[in-house]
């Protein structure tokens, strides 16, 4: 797939179905968090599928390295806490 098959034309598409009904987009609106989530998912197990023996050949490192990265965005957040002094809230 190349990058004008994957990235470019959905968002092309969305922006003329948002330009020709923009009251069907905001009916659907609340469910598209969603479905992205679901087509990002999709996409990452593909990804990760693909390169299943090599994720098993790894083993222990790239568990180690998952929980590295993990741990590091925590540390990033407890950071920010402290230095600004306050958290980070989500929007609702």
């Amino acid at each position: 797939m190349t990058l004008l098959q994957g990235l470019l034309l959905p968002l092309l598409a969305g922006i003329a179905v948002k330009a020709a009904l923009p009251s069907g987009v905001a009916a659907v609106a609340p469910l598209l968090p969603i479905a992205a989530l679901a087509c990002v998912s999709l996409v990452c197990g593909s990804v990760v599928a693909g390169s299943a023996e090599a994720a098993r050949a790894a083993g222990v490192r790239l568990l180690g390295a998952v929980a590295a990265a993990q741990a590091g965005g925590h540390r990033c957040t407890a950071a920010h806490v402290l230095l600004m002094g306050t958290a980070v809230h989500l929007q609702k």
